[in-house]
């Protein structure tokens, strides 16, 4: 009779195909939520006081965030809630822009995001959580070249120059 040798809970052993598959419907569920939430803000938007456009996506948040602490950054669903509160700070701060009518430039949204993102994805240390940050960063980049070399370049050389600018 064969016994199977405990380590402590991580026995090292991976299924392969399994395991992928659990993360790809992990990853697209995550994924699902998240465009429901911001379909549900879309399809709502009129109807809702400010208020409520306001305290919806930072109790979202906060929810990522209390989900992140509880179940621990380790585990796959702490980093989608992670990830989940770290989307929510770019809603958030894009519906106080639209209530209070601020007209901020796009670009200035982006890099803000990307400054709080940032250090969620640095204690993270997850890959996803990084990726996330990048996105934003990298939309952040493309916003920015595109509003101050757009007024003295022609459209086509900011295009190339920022993507070249970004390859390095």
């Amino acid at each position: 009779m064969m016994r199977k040798i405990s380590t402590g809970g991580q026995s090292g052993h991976h299924n392969g195909p399994q395991d992928w598959a659990f993360a790809l419907f992990i990853l697209f569920g995550a994924a699902q939520l998240i465009a429901g939430i911001i379909f549900f803000f879309a399809y709502n938007w009129r109807d809702l006081s400010d208020p409520v456009k306001i305290a919806l996506p930072q109790a979202i948040m906060g929810l990522g965030f209390l989900g992140w602490a509880l179940m621990g950054r380790q585990s796959r669903l702490g980093a989608i809630s992670g990830i989940l509160a770290t989307v929510m700070i770019g809603v958030s701060m894009g519906v106080v822009g639209q209530v209070y009518q601020l007209g901020a430039d796009p670009w200035r949204l982006f890099v803000i995001w990307a400054a709080f993102a940032l250090p969620l994805s640095i204690i993270a240390r997850n890959d996803a959580h990084f990726a996330v940050w990048a996105i934003i960063a990298t939309i952040a980049f493309f916003l920015y070249t595109e509003d101050v070399w757009r007024q003295t370049l022609p459209v086509n050389r900011v295009v190339s120059l920022s993507t070249a600018l970004y390859a390095i």
